[in-house]
């Protein structure tokens, strides 16, 4: 890079950890956080134990009402990277107040986000130019589900963003096999999955790629090299994951729970509620082609034929090709991401993983579709070499018009769907099942009524009681929530059941009682508060 596109990159990091630090305490509270807190205190606990040190903190346990250890923690499997620092923080500075390490999570959240995303923006340019790379790297940023949940989803944000990083170092190694690279490779894809074992799929692909790369002859050499390399990367795969520290095959059963998670809830998918153990096969692929910016679905389309073309090509012609599937490193890497998407969409539907809550699970496959994105934008560009700079033009355009649909849904574009999922969203599709707009909703009750107490019945499978941790002590003390709806004076719903359908359940309760305030993105309202 020049000094001009070194100064315009650190400056566009600067705007956005600008941005992060003034909108980060905006958005609600997942239903995870507080499970994720939990993780890495149990963890702390772990090592403060192994340590022979006293933990003496009170660790908030929903799963049980006994006091338990980490062995006997019903989420033990799950890894705690970026849980237990932020755990380490809250106990070392003895944050009390809970909006206060909700905060510091989002904040930490996002911040790593931007680093995985620098990482991205780093394995682009090695294969294209500056332009090309920023537009894959804002592509990524400015995915408005993506960039809501950057804030929040400390699971599959927080994973996206370290398998960008052990992606960026898979590169390096491959490119150059050597101890060095080894080393920082294994330190990347331990940490990776010390957030979620779907991280081993980076160093399978990279050990089935650089063997059939036939760079070694010597088939002893070869052997010895790649015991060298499974070696080094299971040692840092178990540095950075406690659950097996005691037992290392402890991680098969980590990845059975994963593949096969046991979660007995549904999903509101096309009309219907599905049982999320059971989805139908075209659930995934339906929904993130929904969920993702038209642009970016086009373009993958475009560079995925373009893939499989050469592809094609190459193994038919292998002979002159040196034995290789690729003729040079570009080809190589967009094979090796072709696979990480496939690979893992073939799995999930062939096992009938369980899925839920949009495509989150497998959000870390995204950055892999942007890079077949960027090569797009490359292929598209160089057929209209002449007229290069329109088409460009036209990206940048399309960029632009997320921004302001980001702006304009703040802080709720974690609802996003494209132009043209937009119209089955009430019928077809859920929302915010999350409930992360259940702080402001109730917030707003205070603003508009200003009384001392509020009689509230919640009208969705929705825990609006986890919000009360993101606000200040005068008002939280406010909300009183009655399970019997006779006894309450407001109702609030955000529209996510798991039995009821969320657009007659809308209509009935707008019928029947007064909207005080409504949150709604593209007309749909996600969630609503109304007087009795």
């Amino acid at each position: 890079m020049n000094k001009k596109e070194v100064v315009f990159l650190y400056s566009y990091l600067l705007i956005l950890l600008i941005i992060g630090a003034i909108i980060f305490n905006d958005y609600g509270i997942s239903w995870d956080e507080e499970i994720s807190r939990s993780n890495g205190l149990f963890a702390l606990d772990y090592i403060y134990s192994i340590l022979g040190l006293d933990f003496n903190y009170e660790i908030p346990n929903i799963f049980s009402n006994s006091k338990q250890t980490f062995r006997e923690y019903n989420d033990n499997f799950y890894g705690v990277v970026f849980d237990l620092p932020l755990g380490f923080i809250e106990y070392i500075f003895k944050i009390e107040l809970t909006q206060n390490y909700y905060f510091l999570r989002h904040f930490f959240n996002y911040l790593i986000f931007i680093i995985g995303s620098y990482y991205f923006f780093l394995t682009l340019k090695n294969f294209f130019s500056f332009n090309l790379s920023i537009i894959g790297f804002t592509m990524l940023i400015l995915t408005p589900r993506i960039f809501a949940e950057s804030f929040y989803n400390n699971k599959d944000i927080v994973f996206l963003s370290f398998f960008c990083i052990a992606n960026y170092y898979a590169v390096q190694f491959f490119l150059k096999e050597n101890i060095p690279n080894l080393v920082k490779f294994g330190i990347a894809v331990g940490l990776a999955n010390g957030v979620r074992v779907a991280g081993l799929i980076i160093p399978m692909l990279i050990l089935f790629f650089s063997v059939i790369k036939f760079e070694e002859k010597n088939i002893l050499q070869l052997l010895k090299k790649k015991i060298i390399y499974c070696l080094s990367i299971l040692f840092f795969i178990y540095l950075f994951y406690p659950y097996i520290w005691e037992n290392p095959f402890h991680i098969i059963d980590a990845v059975s729970k994963f593949s096969d998670f046991d979660w007995k809830g549904n999903v509101f998918y096309l009309g219907n509620y599905e049982i999320a153990k059971y989805m139908p096969w075209h659930y995934l692929p339906l929904i993130i082609i929904a969920t993702l910016p038209t642009i970016n679905i086009i373009l993958f389309f475009i560079a995925l034929i373009a893939v499989l073309k050469f592809s094609i090509n190459n193994f038919i012609n292998i002979k002159t090709n040196d034995s290789l599937l690729w003729k040079d490193n570009l080809q190589f890497y967009l094979q090796y991401n072709f696979l990480i998407i496939f690979a893992v969409i073939f799995l999930i539907i062939e096992k009938n993983s369980t899925i839920y809550g949009g495509w989150r699970q497998v959000y870390f496959i995204y950055p892999s579709m942007i890079f077949l994105s960027v090569y797009g934008v490359y292929l598209v560009s160089n057929y209209f070499a002449n007229k290069n700079k329109i088409f460009i033009s036209i990206i940048y355009i399309f960029l632009i018009s997320q921004v302001i649909w980001i702006i304009s849904n703040h802080p709720y574009q974690y609802v996003y769907y494209n132009y043209f999922a937009r119209d089955y969203i009430k019928n077809n599709f859920e929302n915010d099942y999350w409930g992360v707009s259940n702080k402001d909703l109730l917030i707003n009750l205070d603003r508009i009524k200003k009384r001392n107490e509020y009689k509230v019945h919640i009208y969705s499978a929705s825990p609006y009681e986890k919000s009360l941790l993101l606000m200040d002590a005068n008002i939280k003390g406010k909300f009183k929530f009655y399970e019997n709806i006779n006894d309450a004076d407001y109702i609030v719903s955000n529209h996510y059941y798991q039995d009821k359908k969320p657009y007659e359940e809308y209509i009935f309760l707008r019928n029947r009682y007064k909207i005080l305030y409504e949150i709604s993105i593209n007309k749909n309202a996600i969630n609503t508060l109304y007087e009795k």
